[in-house]
């Protein structure tokens, strides 16, 4: 047994339960006692049905521990529901000799052969003489009077009946019935839910899906195989032409169309479902996280890509889904390459990068000059008196008259040839504080490198800007001379450079 032990209340905080040992009789205390009795058709069957569940040896075989106050019939057995399988029952059927008329009666319960009435799991027995009533009833043919609610273009109908129907009497070419209306459906076959030759529905297969709506109803008539309709478990026939009327509404489509108006900034997509077949619900879905309820939502798009667009619809009985994807145009996007200096005399070339469906370029290159063309001529900058930066732009524009603009900045300088300074005084003074290479803009792959006396490497670069402030460690560099080495290759040559030499450094 499993003791479940609880104070009915949400929380279990605030109670300890400890078992300290003990012994527990566990027992039913209801008194056994007799429940109801029902007669079956007519009246040869009874069942009576007991308040708990009793020994199933203690029940007799012949029917000794029950009575009936009718003088021209007689129990000639008693069965106990489960015996077959278990020691327990909660229900006995009585067979009598004769069927009983039409009344009410009396079923007493007495000691039988076995010298007892019936017991229950703990031997207490029901009372002597405890008495129920049991009333039977005239036989009546049995209705054809429920049908289960049809779903959607149904391929079947379930026909539910309030007795038991014998499977025997069905056809199996679902002759017993006809399926009219709207229009006409053709039945296939049918077939019951048998247990023991008895059903309680039956399903009645169609040859095809009813996909459009309509009135129609669902008829039984007698088969040509057997002559009859449907038989019930009492011998009874269901009548002839009995009817029951359903309703079927047509299936929906979740197709739908969408409509792309392209901005510059945002595209608007409007989606349309035509609502046709009664649809009264829409549920869209658009890339996971935006809904809408509406037949026909707008829905705007700020990024490039694929986007997915989900639709549900229903009309209160019929439901379908679709699923489509929409393609979402990149912006345009202005972009692009150029030098990053320009050396006295030399040319400046610019070459466009922008994406979308770019149809005019409009540059404007700092020096007085412009250009519409997508990859413009090079360009030639007046020599400075200091390196100056100067703005390049470009502004691209598409069909629909979108346009984006880019700028960046070229390094104007007066001296693109390399040069080491022979000293320098890093006294933070604001000149010649640093040491490093100067105007290398044409040097690729460089290395630059400052050794000591001893031969020890105090300072190492890769970029001729980042520059030798004097100290190894983080602490001032003695004055002195230092050997210092540049390699790099010249850009416009590939020429690999070597070159070493000496620096003062000057406190």
């Amino acid at each position: 047994y499993l003791l479940l032990i609880s104070h009915f209340t949400i929380s279990q905080s605030g109670y300890n339960l400890s078992f300290g040992g003990g012994t527990a009789v566990i027992t039913d205390p209801a008194d056994p006692h007799l429940d109801s009795a029902t007669a079956f058709c007519d009246g040869t069957v009874v069942d009576i049905v007991l308040n708990k569940k009793m020994r199933c040896n203690s029940l007799s075989a012949n029917g000794s521990e029950f009575s009936i106050n009718y003088p021209l019939t007689s129990i000639i057995s008693a069965t106990g529901d489960g015996c077959s399988s278990s020691f327990d029952l909660e229900k006995v059927r009585l067979t009598l000799s004769v069927p009983l008329p039409p009344g009410n009666y009396n079923i007493t319960i007495k000691n039988g052969s076995d010298g007892n009435t019936l017991k229950d799991l703990c031997d207490r027995q029901i009372p002597v003489n405890e008495t129920i009533p049991l009333a039977v009833l005239p036989v009546t043919v049995t209705p054809m009077d429920s049908l289960a609610t049809p779903q959607c273009a149904p391929d079947q109908l379930e026909l539910v009946f309030s007795k038991k129907i014998r499977c025997s009497s069905i056809a199996a070419d679902g002759s017993d019935f006809l399926v009219n209306g709207t229009y006409a459906a053709t039945v296939s076959s049918a077939a019951g839910n048998c247990v023991d030759g008895l059903t309680d529905r039956v399903i009645v297969n169609l040859a095809s899906p009813m996909y459009s709506g309509g009135n129609f109803n669902i008829r039984l008539v007698r088969s040509p195989g057997d002559g009859n309709t449907l038989i019930d478990e009492c011998g009874q026939e269901v009548p002839v032409n009995s009817f029951l009327p359903f309703v079927l509404k047509d299936t929906v489509s979740a197709a739908f169309t969408h409509l792309t108006k392209i901005g510059c900034e945002l595209d608007t997509v409007q989606y349309f479902h035509n609502g046709a077949n009664g649809v009264n619900e829409w549920n869209w879905i658009f890339d996971v996280d935006r809904f809408s309820n509406l037949p026909n939502p707008g829905i705007y798009y700020s990024t490039a890509g694929v986007k997915l667009a989900t639709l549900s619809v229903s009309n209160g009985f019929c439901s379908d889904s679709n699923t489509d994807t929409i393609i979402i145009l990149p912006k345009i996007d202005a972009a692009f390459e150029g030098s990053p200096f320009a050396c006295p005399g030399e040319q400046a070339i610019f070459r466009d990068t922008s994406s979308g469906n770019v149809t005019g370029w409009q540059w404007s290159f700092g020096n007085g000059n412009t250009s519409s063309l997508k990859n413009p001529p090079p360009q030639f900058y007046l020599l400075p008196t200091e390196t100056t930066l100067i703005p390049v732009t470009l502004t691209v524009s598409d069909a629909r008259g979108c346009t984006d603009t880019t700028s960046q900045f070229i390094s104007v300088v007066k001296n693109c040839f390399i040069a080491v300074p022979s000293a320098f005084t890093p006294n933070n003074d604001g000149l010649n504080d640093f040491f490093y290479p100067l105007n290398a803009y044409k040097a690729k792959a460089l290395k630059f490198a400052v050794y000591n006396r001893n031969g020890q490497r105090i300072f190492f670069t890769n970029n001729w800007l980042k520059k030798w402030d004097g100290k190894y460690r983080g602490q001032a560099a003695d004055a002195g001379t230092y050997v210092w080495m540049l390699d790099y290759i010249e850009s416009d040559t590939n020429r690999p450079v070597h070159q070493k030499g000496t620096v003062i450094l000057i406190r």
